[in-house]
């Protein structure tokens, strides 16, 4: 017992460079048979992890690599050991680059049943980000905890980190859980300033917003309590943000402005205007604008709406006709199964709320199987002919 204290302090006492790793691995070389419990795999898992941080897989070869392997074996052989904390360090470890593993994932799924009305704010939400992120899918998990949270949540506020990461996970793998939602919503609401930091506040809006699940009065008043100096948000999350804005006014029929404190509005709508230009895809783009001018299209580049808020690659106007918001869909605008994601729905659906201009959208996978020129002038001739329906609803322009 008393050297498993030993080098229970040793690991989590000792703040390791890159240089150190043959010494940690040495250390569970000799140990983790004879005098490892629990607690030292965990802290040994996570000494490892942070070496590299999310980018581990770049560091973990050799020794180190060798050492994480003999921690898994530990975990697949006595998962009863691992305490809630435990499970989630271990789950958090192996859901992470250079030591992903399916296999503890599912040998710990079942664990993860048994002990989840013991899990504690943090433990539950890292648990389910663990499994959201890692693209394992089991429907148990999700709807299994889904009760706990909701139970300890109201026993135990989860804290600004512990809000973010709950959501995310189920956001990342669409689980509906509407009534979670709202016990979320309460929670946020409550947090005074400076309790939830803007990372973690638009991480949740974010999430919120992409299930379709956040209320205009929830981002408005997030937004003044948590988001109000827009030099404390980064460019990525000021992106993120106008999007779960923009999908909220469209959802509930109401404007960005409204939303947003101005500083705040006009900064993010300028940050995610830039994202979405930056996720076009140039190639594809200068062969629809050829294909275009070849037609006699009046084309140009690089405009908005009429209303000035929504980027568009290309306004078409035929000689005679509605002017055509031309969108040319590259592979950022889907994920694998060429589903369009959720920044790509939300800019089409508000270009189809003005209804000055007709949206147009060019899928990369339609239009690079055209072969020919002709055929290529054909299928944008169809697409410029065919009436596109806009979204039905009140104003029509409140949205923007």
């Amino acid at each position: 017992a008393s050297c498993r204290r030993d080098v229970y302090k040793q690991l989590d006492n000792t703040i390791l460079s890159i240089g150190e790793v043959p010494v940690l691995a040495d250390l569970i070389k000799k140990n983790y048979k004879r005098n490892f419990d629990a607690g030292n795999v965990a802290v040994a898992l996570m000494q490892l992890h942070k070496l590299g941080g999310e980018g581990a897989g770049q560091i973990l070869s050799g020794d180190a690599l060798k050492a994480a392997h003999r921690l898994q074996r530990f975990v697949m052989d006595r998962p009863r050991e691992l305490s809630t904390s435990h499970l989630a360090d271990v789950l958090w470890v192996f859901t992470s680059p250079g030591t992903f593993s399916f296999q503890v994932l599912d040998k710990l799924e079942d664990h993860v049943m048994l002990k989840a009305k013991q899990f504690g704010p943090e433990d539950i939400s890292r648990v389910l980000w663990a499994y959201a992120r890692s693209g394992h899918r089991s429907p148990g998990v999700f709807t299994d905890l889904m009760v706990p949270a909701m139970e300890l949540e109201a026993k135990t506020p989860f804290s600004g980190p512990d809000l973010a990461r709950t959501a995310q996970a189920y956001a990342e793998c669409g689980y509906r859980a509407r009534v979670l939602f709202l016990s979320l919503d309460r929670t946020a609401l409550k947090l005074a300033p400076g309790e939830m930091d803007p990372a973690h506040c638009v991480a949740f809006l974010k999430a919120s917003a992409s299930l379709a699940y956040l209320e205009a009065d929830t981002l408005q008043a997030l937004a003044k309590t948590h988001l109000a100096d827009p030099s404390a948000i980064t460019a990525s999350q000021h992106a993120d943000l106008f999007l779960a804005t923009l999908q909220t006014s469209l959802k509930r029929q109401v404007p960005t402005t409204s939303l947003l404190p101005p500083n705040v509005h006009s900064t993010a709508h300028q940050h995610w205007a830039t994202s979405v230009a930056a996720r076009s895809e140039p190639g594809l783009l200068a062969d629809v604008q050829a294909t275009l001018a070849a037609m006699g299209v009046s084309v140009e580049v690089g405009k908005t709406t009429p209303n000035g808020v929504v980027p568009v690659d290309i306004v078409a106007t035929p000689a005679s006709g509605t002017p055509a918001a031309v969108v040319a869909d590259g592979p950022a605008h889907f994920d694998e199964r060429n589903k369009r994601l959720p920044w790509s729905e939300a800019r089409n659906a508000a270009v189809r709320e003005d209804k000055s201009v007709r949206l147009l959208t060019v899928p990369h996978f339609e239009f690079t199987a055209l072969e020919t020129d002709a055929a290529r002038q054909g299928y944008l001739k169809r697409k410029l002919e065919r009436p596109v329906c806009g979204i039905t609803g009140k104003g029509v322009r409140a949205a923007l």
